[in-house]
């Protein structure tokens, strides 16, 4: 059984055809990894799907708020669980994180279940943050991104540089 990868995301779609179609997708093809895209908007409890909101205790702009994220992390918990793996290690993904070094690629490729969660807009709602992180605040940069979405944290963390299965993780190539 190879490494189960989940992602937490508002771009499902964009994010599961990028892993299909590149090097992470003939590693799953050959069963070193398993990859799952899932929509935060699916877990959301009011009609619009809304996902975003004012800071908890105020701040500019808009955040992700907590409780669908929670949901959906629950839920992969859950899914994990059923399929007999271990729980998975829960990363956020942040613009303004953490600079992300092959270190830390080292050592998440430890691990058999990693869940990633994208973010957008000014950042995630702390509470969840503090609540269900293994992890917070990883970034490929340590500067602002001007694409505030999680998504190139995601693409660079989740990059193969080999197709033996070994779950090794590199820096844009470097």
């Amino acid at each position: 059984m190879g490494m189960r990868v989940d992602i937490v995301t508002l771009f499902p779609e964009m994010c599961q055809q990028v892993l299909d179609a590149s090097i992470i997708g003939r590693a799953a093809k050959r069963g070193y990894i398993e990859t799952h895209c899932h929509q935060i908007r699916d877990y959301t409890l009011n009609k619009q799907k809304q996902t975003d909101d004012y800071p908890y205790g105020g701040g500019c702009g808009m955040v992700l708020y907590a409780q669908p994220i929670a949901d959906c992390l629950r839920a992969v918990q859950r899914e994990v669980a059923e399929q007999g793996r271990p729980a998975p290690h829960i990363v956020f993904l942040t613009a303004g994180g953490q600079r992300y070094t092959e270190e830390h690629a080292k050592r998440l490729a430890q691990y058999d279940n990693l869940t990633l969660v994208c973010g957008h807009y000014e950042g995630i709602d702390e509470r969840v943050i503090e609540a269900l992180a293994d992890e917070e605040g990883l970034s490929v940069t340590g500067v602002e991104l001007a694409e505030k979405n999680g998504f190139l944290e995601l693409r660079v963390l989740l990059r193969y540089e080999n197709e033996t299965g070994e779950a090794v993780v590199t820096i844009g190539g470097e």
